[in-house]
């Protein structure tokens, strides 16, 4: 039971058939950053654990059959001094513990720092999935995997999926909105972009805050590798990736920097029959050659997912907050799926009101996830349904910000459905609602100016 579960749950960590509330940059740091690191433990622990990861020579052994396995793994377990062969080998006891400030005992717990830090990568994505869930009442990500899957059904069924998705979103813009008169006043102007449900942009307000974890996440990684290896004790090494590959091009060797030591020493006292003997080791650590080379490939790979999340904050900023670059991504869905052919002045200002009041910044957020995560020609699909929503299910007669306009007996018939509207009395006042056999819309408090 267990077992397949876990086998159900590394299927859908799946890259290439990933499909989730999350872009490209998301998706490289609580992807890429964790299989990279996570491929990286497994290199080193196998040669920690089914190799020699260290090999000492020790000049004078000790009595005894095991004496040298003994120091070996003392030695491992300790730690080793960095051995410059230009200074001479401390012979005396106050010598050696000056040396303990140098002493090397991090490759030990590599595999398991670079295990943590694949859980700090999966940490904002679980935050994420809760938000998603919880917060905004509704498994968004299960309606994008849903999307996805629309794309290998036959019509019916996708027609279904496409229905499920498009009421699922639309209830989730409009079920938690109170429409009233509000007053124009300075206070009302502010409150309607504070990040809230009846604002339309708590989703967004969450994501960003989820894009700003990604990028502290990875800072934090760079100062953990940083302060992990030592590396703060040495100048010039704040950016060592750059300076320990720049070592490398330019012929520096090991023992001139002191930085991922081939060869350390280690002093072991042992006790036999009442008396104490000092048994001093050289050994050779193989197994920084190997940390040498994946850390600093670990620097520019967590480096660049870094830059460009960075990057990629500013993107979705311009993207939530400019309307004209929304209306041209429902334009072009509109056009796709020839929902609408040609535009005249009052289709475009029916789509101008459908982004700004209706889809508002949460709804244009999905819309783009849709459009990276499952492809346009399925997003076009619940852009088209939600557009016919909007227009024949009494949503495009009432202004959502404020008031309710009275418009003249029209039918709307296109491609996705067709409605007829008609005048009935409200409140004694005229305002257009739907007659249609389908579901109406949430119901909401009105009132008329």
């Amino acid at each position: 039971m267990i077992a397949s579960e876990l086998l159900s749950y590394v299927n859908g960590f799946s890259v290439a058939q990933y499909a989730g509330l999350e872009d490209f940059s998301d998706r490289a740091n609580f992807q890429g950053n964790i299989i990279v690191l996570l491929i990286c433990m497994l290199i080193v622990s196998m040669r920690q654990y089914f190799m020699n990861p260290i090999i000492c020579y020790i000049s004078s052994v000790p009595g005894g059959s095991n004496a040298e396995d003994y120091i070996t793994n003392m030695c491992w377990v300790e730690g080793t001094v960095p051995l410059n062969f230009s200074a001479k080998v401390p012979h005396k006891l106050e010598d050696w513990k000056l040396l303990q400030q140098d002493r090397m005992n991090y490759y030990q717990w590599i595999p398991f720092v670079l295990s943590l830090q694949a859980v700090l990568y999966y940490l904002p994505k679980l935050f994420w999935q809760i938000i998603t869930y919880n917060r905004i009442g509704m498994d968004l990500e299960q309606l994008v995997k849903d999307a996805n899957d629309a794309n290998s059904e036959d019509d019916e069924t996708r027609r279904k999926i496409i229905e499920h998705i498009s009421r699922n979103i639309e209830i989730m813009l409009y079920g938690h909105r109170k429409i009233k008169t509000l007053k124009e006043t300075v206070g009302n102007r502010i409150f309607r972009h504070v990040p809230g449900k009846r604002n339309g942009n708590l989703l967004v307000s969450y994501y960003f805050l989820i894009k700003i974890a990604y990028i502290s996440v990875g800072f934090i990684q760079l100062l953990i590798m940083f302060h992990f290896l030592k590396l703060s004790r040495k100048e010039g090494y704040q950016l060592f990736g750059h300076r320990i590959l720049r070592n490398i091009l330019s012929g520096k060797d090991w023992t001139e920097t002191q930085v991922f030591p081939r060869v350390g020493m280690c002093r072991n006292a042992l006790e036999q029959m009442g008396n104490t003997n000092n048994a001093v080791a050289q050994c050779l650590l193989p197994i920084n050659m190997l940390n040498e080379k994946i850390y600093i490939f670990l620097y520019f790979f967590l480096s660049s997912v870094l830059f460009i999340t960075i990057m990629s904050l500013p993107i979705w900023i311009y993207r939530v907050t400019c309307r004209k670059t929304q209306k041209h991504v429902v334009k072009q869905c509109l056009k796709m799926t020839d929902f609408l052919v040609e535009f005249d002045q009052y289709t475009k200002r029916k789509i101008d009101r459908f982004v700004v009041e209706f889809l508002r910044q949460d709804g244009n957020f999905i819309i783009r996830m849709l459009s990276m995560n499952v492809g346009d020609l399925t997003t076009s699909s619940v852009v088209c349904r939600l557009f016919e929503i909007y227009s024949t299910e009494g949503y495009a007669e009432i202004d959502l910000r404020n008031r309710i306009k009275r418009i003249e007996n029209e039918e709307y018939q296109s491609e996705c459905g067709s409605s007829t509207f008609m005048k009935i009395p409200l409140k004694n006042k005229g305002v257009a609602l739907k007659t249609s056999n389908r579901p109406t819309a949430p119901q909401v408090e009105l009132e008329l100016l």
